[in-house]
């Protein structure tokens, strides 16, 4: 007899020279025969192995079966990938399980031998069959197994989280820009990750604060400060 690819069973030829096909007879089942026909040595070759249709190694040992191959296993003769999720490092893998399940921080597709890192701007939870995109106005946690609103003072793109720029202030959370809330207010100053559009008052008459300041600025010799900010801690605006 002989095993066709679509999983059908042959018997050698009758005398009229025509092969007699018996039906149903699939992988699984040839398994069963090669117990009936070669005893303990085919059980032997069949554990994490599975049946082939390579004609050529009919007659020696462990005739027309072949290792389960990486990223697989195999139960009664039949090769299957490992499930999304999970991933097969070894040969001759007899669970569904596989090796295991892909850790946090690494995704494995069906047929997995390997876990993949999950690249920047994605994060992947344990046992991911893909990486999952970081939503806009969130980061990725630095191994990359999870999500985070981004914090005050913050903008979050694509999956990294950076401070809102000197001159500017982030009041809420999930910012996902770099101009943040806004720019900061006349008569104060505001550094990198700022909070308050009045984070830092400017100081007294010898310094000014335009809107968006990064810092205060000295009065030039022969000018004078004038036009306070809004705000009882406001300082100077301008010079004249």
């Amino acid at each position: 007899w002989r095993l066709e690819p679509s999983g059908r069973v042959w018997t050698c030829p009758d005398a009229l020279g025509k092969d007699q096909r018996l039906p149903g007879v699939g992988p699984s089942t040839m398994w069963s025969l090669l117990l009936l026909l070669g005893g303990a040595r085919a059980d032997t070759c069949a554990e994490g192995s599975y049946a082939t249709t390579n004609e050529s190694a009919w007659g020696r040992a462990c005739a027309g079966w072949a290792p389960c191959p990486v990223g697989h296993y195999c139960v009664d003769g039949a090769r299957h990938a490992c499930p999304a999720g999970t991933y097969g490092s070894s040969e001759k893998e007899t669970s569904s399980t596989c090796t295991a399940t892909c850790k946090a921080g690494a995704y494995c597709p069906a047929g997995s031998s390997t876990e993949t890192p999950c690249p920047a701007g994605t994060y992947c939870p344990r046992g991911s069959e893909a990486p999952t995109l970081v939503q806009m106005g969130f980061y990725a946690d630095e191994k990359r197994t999870t999500e985070h609103r981004c914090p005050r003072g913050s903008y979050c793109e694509d999956g990294l989280r950076k401070e809102c720029p000197s001159g500017t202030y982030g009041s809420e959370t999930g910012l996902s820009t770099k101009t943040c809330s806004g720019v900061c207010a006349a008569g104060y100053y505001c550094p990198a990750g700022s909070t308050s559009a009045n984070e830092k008052t400017c100081g007294g008459s010898a310094y000014i604060c335009p809107e968006g300041s990064v810092s205060p600025t000295p009065v030039r010799s022969g000018h004078v400060a004038v036009q306070k900010g809004e705000g009882a801690r406001a300082g100077f605006s301008k010079e004249i």
